[in-house]
């Protein structure tokens, strides 16, 4: 401790500065009259601390208080001080500080966070990395707390941010707020904050002051006359997890406000009670938009993804074919999602919550398809230990989905005639008839007018006929397609990508999907897979097209064989993780041969894919 005199100097929650000595006999401090600093804030106890010095050290301990005493940030009931520490009661703030020159005992208040400027009329806060600063005392606890609570009671971004803006505006007395939001075009205000003026430091003042993280007390407007300043600025950064939002900035105007160090720690701290909100409910939004679209895409309980008029018109064509118990014939190109109206037809009907069964009639061999469908009794051929129950029957009361039709064989098409037509069969090596309740729904991808389908049987499949539009006809439903297909990928496969660039969706919407959604959902999630951003870039999209796909690439974008090589050259050095000589081994070329190609792609203007990296 210094030889000097030691002092209590009150740096807060008094009209003007004031000092205590220090001395050995104690030094009581509440809220009552009978104390030797009165402190008049209802936070604070009538006999709530005393500070002594004994044996050279001071001494600081509760009165058994109901409030909080707190030295340098940290709640004690009984502590040391040195010089420079601070004491927190109530709204007050005191420093301890000494008559002794020594600069080594000179009072700087949280030396290690703050420093001054050179011409000594701005003062930085640099914000540590784990955190924003403590507060001084518990009434700033105290504003904090209720800060964050408040916010957290908001479900909108525009309600977070006038109950936030308003609040800081109340607690700083400012005459001018600006909430900020950090853009690629610089800062821009935000929600209901105040328009950027004269009165803010110029832009690229405001990114350095971001951009390192440092919160800063700036006064303005130096009298001519009289040398006074006639307003302070704070300006705190807004930053997530090292991610920038924006920025925080009050103005006040003297003398009814002049802001000191004390404020900028509580300003830097409020800024980092308010930044994850914004960010929070950012991501919030982002999602319950996300969640709105989905839910307008899907409108159906089988989840029919699109707004085009095509799909408005399939989705009425369900609707009307649900509300019926005819047979339904579905006709669509490979991969437009015959079965999805299928599913569709069958949730929408009466018969929801009965059996849905799916007959794959290309994959039935043709010997097997009786004994598959109608079902078979022991000893019906050999190996048959025992009785079997067909698909027909399993689709009792329920709807019984004929999937591929066009691909049954005519002695299968014979079968199936007088089963459609009245219910009834006879189980493979039996002679009892029976008859079951199902609903039919039949889908081909094939032209069923041409030779080689039995009419009749078509005549009893169709009688109510919905065509499904493939992808090239709905071109403006990609987009949503492609957000809807990132969604269905798990988050552990799909990294930290949540979207699409407009040239990807550009390019994407240029093709002509012969494979039709099947496809494109293929094409997504390899996309996916092999994007390094947020965004999938149309790089990823064309990288993810296969030699076999180039007749997706309309005339204009079919690419160059060189183009292909490479593309494929880097898909392979990628799944070797960038490792060259690997990659090599498995191209049938010599490492050398594999690096003078990447030169030369470097030579020729593009920039190789930095995470194909030389081993």
């Amino acid at each position: 401790m210094s030889d000097g005199a030691i002092l209590l100097t009150a740096r807060k929650g008094f009209r003007r500065p004031r000092s205590w000595v220090i001395d050995t006999q104690p030094l009581t401090i509440g809220r009552s009259n009978t104390c030797d600093i009165v402190i008049p804030d209802p936070t604070v106890s009538r006999q709530h601390c005393e500070i002594m010095r004994q044996d050279g050290t001071l001494v600081v301990k509760d009165l058994k208080s109901s409030n909080l005493l707190m030295i340098n940030g940290l709640v004690v009931n009984k502590g040391t001080l040195q010089v420079g520490d601070e004491l927190g009661i109530g709204s007050a703030l005191f420093l301890v500080t000494s008559t002794n020159p020594d600069p080594l005992t000179t009072p700087v208040s949280m030396l290690d966070e703050t420093a001054t400027l050179a011409e000594g009329d701005i003062t930085l806060l640099r914000q540590p990395l784990k955190g924003a600063p403590l507060p001084a005392s518990p009434a700033e606890y105290a504003f904090l707390f209720h800060f964050g609570h408040s916010l957290s009671q908001c479900l909108t971004e525009d309600d977070l941010i006038a109950r936030g803006v308003s609040q800081i505006r109340k607690h700083f007395a400012a005459n001018v707020l600006w909430l900020l939001r950090w853009t690629p075009d610089g800062f821009m205000p935000a929600g209901p904050s105040a328009q950027v003026d004269d009165r803010l430091p110029p832009q690229a003042e405001l990114e350095k002051f971001a951009s390192k993280r440092q919160s800063v007390l700036l006064p303005r407007f130096v009298d001519a006359d009289t040398g006074k300043h006639l307003a302070t600025l704070l300006i705190a950064p807004l930053h997530v997890a090292r991610a920038p939002w924006g920025l925080l900035a009050v103005w006040a105007a003297a003398p009814q406000r002049t802001y000191e160090d004390t404020d900028l720690h509580l300003f830097a701290a409020t800024a980092g009670v308010l930044a994850p909100h914004l960010r929070a409910i950012e991501e919030t939004e982002r999602l319950r938009r996300q969640k709105e679209e989905l839910l307008a895409l899907s409108q159906t309980p089988s989840g029919i993804v699109g707004r085009s008029p095509a799909i408005h018109r399939l989705r009425e064509a369900v609707h009307n074919a649900a509300v019926t118990d005819l047979p339904v014939l579905i006709l669509g190109e490979t991969g437009s999602g015959k079965e999805l109206v299928a599913t569709a037809i069958h949730e929408q009907s009466r018969r929801a919550d009965k059996p849905f069964v799916v007959v794959n009639c290309a994959a039935i061999p043709n010997e097997l398809f009786e004994s598959e469908f109608f079902g078979h009794v022991k000893g019906a051929f050999t190996g048959a230990a025992g009785s079997r129950v067909g698909l027909a029957e399993s689709a009792d009361t329920g709807t019984l989905f004929l999937d591929e039709i066009g691909d049954l064989s005519p002695e299968n098409q014979a079968r199936l005639l007088r089963f459609i037509e009245l219910g009834t069969f006879r189980r493979l090596g039996d002679t009892e008839e029976r008859q079951v309740d199902v609903r039919t729904v039949a889908a081909t991808n094939r032209d069923l007018w041409k030779p080689g389908f039995r009419s009749d049987l078509l005549y009893r499949l169709d009688g109510f006929t919905i065509e499904v539009p493939p992808l090239r006809c709905r071109v403006e439903d990609i987009p949503l397609l492609a957000q809807h297909f990132l969604g269905l990928i798990p988050a552990n496969e799909r990294g930290g990508v949540n979207g699409f660039s407009d040239e990807a969706l550009d390019f994407m919407c240029s093709l002509p999907w012969a494979g039709n959604v099947r496809e494109f959902m293929k094409a997504v999630r390899r996309s996916v897979n092999v994007s390094r951003g947020p965004l999938v870039t149309l790089d990823d999209v064309v990288s993810c097209i296969r030699p076999s796909d180039e007749s997706l690439l309309p005339p204009g974008q079919q690419r160059t064989l060189a183009e292909v090589e490479r593309t494929h050259v880097e898909q392979v050095i990628r799944a070797c993780d960038g490792n060259l000589t690997q990659a090599a081994k498995i191209l049938g070329v010599s490492r050398t041969t594999l690096y003078n190609k990447r030169q030369t792609w470097k030579g020729e203007g593009d920039e190789v894919d930095p995470e194909l990296v030389e081993d």
